[in-house]
């Protein structure tokens, strides 16, 4: 099988296929490295998600609407231009999807708003098991390629232009690709939390790679945290639209969970507001659902979260048939089985910053879905990120395709993997696992500058205990290089959180008031000497 590309798409998910499927459709070659088998791992086939919503358009006038519809919800904190192409090409990507298989449910039919929106639109998917299948077939009829055994782990960059990807082996090997432009569509970076709803391989490693090599990333501290399901069925993104319905909230002793509120706040207010929306936000009483959750289950050793039991039988309520089906399916009784929650990490909000075509500010070098950053905000409406994989990953397939046109794919200098060395002390799990913990306890809902400063200081000194390369090339696993891109993009993900000195939607400053104003974004880059996130000059 040839090594090279015309173009090559790091990723697996519904960008990465979109990305691919754009630049096969202009005759580009091209080559996809996944490190697994396309659709096995990720957000996008998420297994234990009961629905899969996308956002669009109903008509031309409508498209003004939803685009104000985003940037309130956002607090304007993205570029207005990627948001206009978001929302112009809606409609087309929606209908682009059902030509492929993929069958909806129109949210409008079960009189359901989605997370932040205001207006009825947007559809599910009838069942997330059902999506791989059109999406290979995708791939297959335009015969793009795909390189299951390899992940990448760092770009190849030769002046100044990304020529290729340096992958790593199910065994540790690294083989270096070249290809006239590359496409980053690997995920966010979920899986540097010890409690998430999303697959285990998403490590940052987008962000780290394209950061390491000059390109800004911006919005990493808007972070979508999401009840998940302890048990009956761990890290089950809950159907936050049921709160409606005001279960009963008790902790683990068994106490009301709700009843210590601010004055005016009712334990009905919380929950009305929560079934707005799923994720975490300061932007009105929902945030004290889960600011309870963390004052309650603090001292918790093992974590327990806490319980909800349903006081209405929502078996009878059409509008939560698809959170029924899926209970149905995993055989769990919503009346008599108690679902013990806790905030799982969900998604990013962010990612490495790109234009209008998809492109960063490294030639040749193009981002999409979670990899991509300035298209959402510091609140996401349900369904945009699944709108943003079509509408992006097509616009970077395009746009990869053309500029490999006009720059062929060159031969390859060596290349090594560029990130930090340290002493060989540690194992990849072991500092994978203690990352996690650091993320966990500072990078989670509630932060502040002290906090994240010993954050930081943690990641710097895993750094220092551990060496990818030397654990890579005893253990013949390419796992520590994943744990070394983590923790370059813990690093990015902090100095963000840390830059934004407010509390502004998803991100929860306890030590600083909330913004009252639009936000601005607020690029980071990374100082490849030391190996620590600088700010950039904040711009629109």
């Amino acid at each position: 099988m040839r090594k090279t590309a015309d173009v090559l798409v790091a990723g697996g998910g519904a960008a990465a296929v979109r990305a691919a499927c754009a630049a096969a459709d202009t005759g580009a070659n091209v080559l996809m490295v996944t490190g697994g088998d396309v659709g096995a791992g990720g957000s996008t086939y998420y297994p234990f998600s009961p629905a899969w919503g996308i956002m669009y358009a109903d008509s031309d006038a409508d498209c003004d609407v939803f685009y104000q519809e985003i940037l309130s919800s956002g607090m304007g904190c993205m570029k207005p231009a990627l948001v206009r192409r978001l929302v112009e090409d809606s409609r087309a990507r929606y209908r682009e999807l059902q030509n492929w298989g993929l069958s909806f449910r129109s949210l409008e039919d079960i009189r359901l708003t989605t997370c932040f929106g205001a207006v009825l639109r947007g559809a599910v998917l009838d069942d997330v098991a059902n999506l791989r299948a059109p999406f290979l077939r995708q791939l297959q009829r335009r015969g793009v390629r795909v390189l299951a055994q390899l992940e990448a782990i760092d770009l190849c960059v030769q002046d100044g232009r990304c020529c290729g990807l340096l992958c790593a082996g199910p065994n540790g090997e690294t083989v270096r690709l070249a290809a006239g432009a590359v496409v980053l569509a690997t995920g966010g970076a979920e899986s540097l939390w010890e409690y998430r709803c999303a697959g285990e391989g998403l490590l940052g490693a987008a962000y780290a790679m394209a950061a390491r090599h000059g390109a800004p990333v911006v919005n990493l501290e808007f972070i979508q945290f999401l009840l998940g399901t302890l048990s009956p069925v761990p890290h089950t993104l809950f159907y936050h639209f049921t709160l409606s319905t005001h279960p009963e909230l008790l902790d683990a002793d068994g106490q009301p969970l709700l009843s210590d509120l601010p004055e005016g706040v009712t334990p009905d207010m919380c929950l009305d507001a929560h079934a707005r929306h799923g994720p975490f936000t300061t932007v009105d009483a929902s945030q004290y659902l889960e600011r309870a959750i963390l004052a309650r289950t603090r001292t918790q050793r093992p974590l327990r979260g806490v319980q909800l039991r349903y006081t209405q039988d929502i078996s009878r309520l059409p509008s939560f048939a698809h959170w029924n089906g899926y209970l149905q399916r995993m055989r769990v009784r919503p009346m008599a089985h108690p679902f013990w929650l806790y905030p799982h990490c969900q998604g990013f909000n962010g990612g490495i910053e790109i234009d209008e075509n998809a492109a960063t500010a490294i030639a040749g070098l193009y981002a999409c879905g979670e990899s991509a950053g300035g298209i959402h905000g510091a609140n996401r409406m349900g369904g945009n990120a699944i709108l943003a994989t079509q509408v992006f990953g097509r616009i970077a397939g395009i746009s990869a395709a053309a500029f490999a046109r006009a720059h062929p794919p060159c031969a390859l200098t060596p290349a090594a993997f560029t990130a930090p060395r340290g002493a060989d002390c540690l194992s990849a799990w072991e500092t994978l696992e203690r990352l996690r913990a650091l993320m966990q306890r500072h990078a989670f809902l509630e932060r502040d500058e002290q906090g994240l400063s010993l954050a930081l200081a943690g990641v710097r000194e895993l750094q220092a205990q551990f060496d990818p390369q030397a654990r890579a090339a005893a253990g013949r696993t390419r796992l520590p290089y994943a744990v070394a891109n983590a923790l370059t993009a813990a690093q990015l993900i902090l100095s963000s959180m840390r830059q934004r000195t407010h509390t502004c939607g998803s991100h929860f400053r306890t030590d600083a008031p909330a913004q009252s104003m639009p936000g601005l974004l607020q690029p980071l880059r990374l100082d490849n000497e030391a190996e620590t996130a600088v700010e950039r000059p904040a711009a629109r």
